[in-house]
């Protein structure tokens, strides 16, 4: 659990990467992942979500809009809402 939590700073910022290829995989890390760390460095760090979704909705619209038209489409987004999610839920651990 340790090291999901330290590698989560990490993993959730290449969700706001302009690299598709680092999008998809730190979304699948996050998806398979023991998610304690994550729950907590996202309850610790708002700031930083909406940071990343910003990024990622920036580089969604400026390099990918044209092939994944829909944002929900876009890799970093399901990832990034099911962090917000966990963030905001008592029982999320």
């Amino acid at each position: 659990m340790a090291r999901a939590r330290d590698a989560a700073p990490f993993i959730i910022q290449l969700l706001g990467e302009y690299v598709i290829e680092l999008v998809e995989r730190a979304a699948s890390l996050i998806e398979s992942a023991p998610k304690a760390g994550y729950v907590a460095f996202a309850r610790e760090n708002p700031d930083f979500l909406r940071l990343t979704t910003q990024r990622a909705a920036s580089y969604w619209n400026a390099y990918y809009r044209g092939r994944i038209r829909k944002r929900a489409d876009y890799p970093a987004f399901p990832a990034l809402a099911t962090l917000i999610a966990w963030s905001s839920s008592e029982t999320a651990v």
